[in-house]
């Protein structure tokens, strides 16, 4: 209990019951398992992505393009415009579901999340998968497939080598 502190810091906690008044903070290290309701005015997440666990065919890496396939549940996109396309790799979500599945991937749902592509992409563009496995590209219309859209460019980016922009996952 603290009466005045601006920060309380817990290293053990041993108590039903935490209050801190007048405080602005209370930090608590390793975990925290809540049994019940966790009732609150504002909630925030350092990190931007709501992602999901999936057991990937093989090891991938932040920003790789992923579908639904493989030997396990995914694997990296490697066709141009793919409808199975199922996500991108985060490199930190903010919220992870399916946490205690093990050997698998985070998987960006709905965010912002770096992505490797190919260009030329402008900002807002619609990005789907390439030929070029695990890698994005900006929607081509006449190859247009339902299911295909990853999400929107938040950045330009204009070259045909590839690169990292930050791309809005699930935003159609």
């Amino acid at each position: 209990e603290s009466q005045s502190s601006s920060e309380v810091e817990i290293l053990n906690i041993r108590t039903d019951t935490l209050v801190a008044h007048d405080s602005s903070q209370i930090t608590i290290r390793d975990a925290l398992r809540v049994t019940g309701t966790i009732t609150g005015t504002v909630t925030a997440a350092q990190y931007a992505d709501l992602a999901e666990r999936y057991v990937g065919d093989n090891v991938y890496y932040p920003g790789h393009v992923m579908i639904f396939g493989g030997s396990e549940e995914i694997t990296q996109s490697s066709e141009s415009h793919d409808s199975k396309i199922a996500g991108i790799v985060s490199t930190q979500p903010g919220f992870i579901m399916n946490n205690e599945l093990e050997n698998s991937i985070e998987l960006a749902l709905t965010g912002r999340v770096p992505c490797k592509v190919v260009g030329p992409i402008a900002k807002g563009d619609l990005v789907t998968s390439s030929d070029i496995p695990g890698v994005a590209c900006k929607v081509d219309p006449t190859k247009y497939a339902p299911g295909c859209v990853i999400g929107k460019a938040l950045e330009d980016y204009d070259s045909t080598s590839q690169g990292v922009i930050e791309v809005v996952v699930g935003r159609l």
